[in-house]
């Protein structure tokens, strides 16, 4: 089987992690970098792919089946269906917009198209989110009611300055919206999202309850790194997210 042709656009900033991926691929013959479109030239050490900064021209010439998308947030929405259209199926970073109007849009040409965009969630190719699925609709943690998840990452004042749209609600009349929820706590909110889809327990299913019976609450702690104390703003300080999870006992012992 032929090597499968890969395009990555945003080669620079966490691109170079992708490009760390594509290496390995590339050598074990599953993929060829046919292509990078990235505003500035890319180093690549192990291939020599076709460079552009113009996506759709880039998928034309070299045909590829696939396309990474690892751009600015802002950029997403517009890079995805022009590789769509270009007949390329999508991974894309996340968040996958800065907008539901914009997550719209990508969702619309998906269907128009019949390829697939899948969002860079690395949780959701974990063997427990299956596993917790299978306790949720079996019943055995009984009735759930909130599904939490919590994490810290320290964010130094370089992470902020990485990038003009790095922490920014807007960038030139255009909206970003990156920050705590959207683009690290993006992917707690995710699994949250595939464990709320979980079929109901069997002795829920006549029971005039809203279908899934769960709620997501998400509260941010933003913390001095050194101190612990909480601030009122997040440039430069770990930023902390909790959610709380329940749930209630149901006839027959389960908790």
């Amino acid at each position: 089987m032929a090597p499968a042709k890969v395009v990555l656009a945003g080669a620079n900033g966490h691109g170079r992690h992708h490009l760390g991926i594509l290496r390995d691929l590339t050598a074990r013959g599953l993929v060829e970098l046919a292509g990078v479109c990235d505003l500035r030239p890319a180093e690549v050490d192990f291939c020599t792919p076709l460079q552009s900064p113009d996506l759709g021209e880039l998928i034309a010439k070299t045909g590829a089946e696939f396309t990474i998308i690892c751009t600015p947030i802002n950029t997403h929405a517009d890079l995805a269906i022009t590789a769509l259209r270009g007949g390329s199926h999508v991974l894309l970073e996340k968040p996958p917009a800065p907008s539901i109007e914009e997550q719209r849009r990508i969702a619309e040409v998906v269907a128009e198209t019949g390829l697939a965009c899948q969002v860079g969630f690395q949780s959701l190719g974990s063997a427990a989110v299956p596993a917790l699925r299978r306790l949720i609709a079996g019943g055995s943690l009984g009735r759930v009611r909130g599904i939490g998840g919590s994490g810290a990452w320290e964010r130094p004042s370089a992470y902020f300055t990485r990038a003009p749209w790095s922490g920014r609600r807007r960038l030139n009349g255009v909206d970003v919206m990156d920050g705590a929820l959207t683009n690290p706590f993006a992917h707690a909110t995710a699994t949250a999202l595939a464990l709320v889809d979980a079929p109901p327990h069997r002795r829920d299913r006549d029971r005039a309850l809203p279908r899934p019976p769960h709620r997501v609450r998400r509260h941010l702690l933003r913390t001095d790194p050194a101190g612990g104390r909480a601030r009122d703003h997040h440039r430069g300080h770990a930023v902390r997210a909790r959610v709380g999870a329940t749930a209630r006992a149901l006839p027959g012992g389960a908790r």
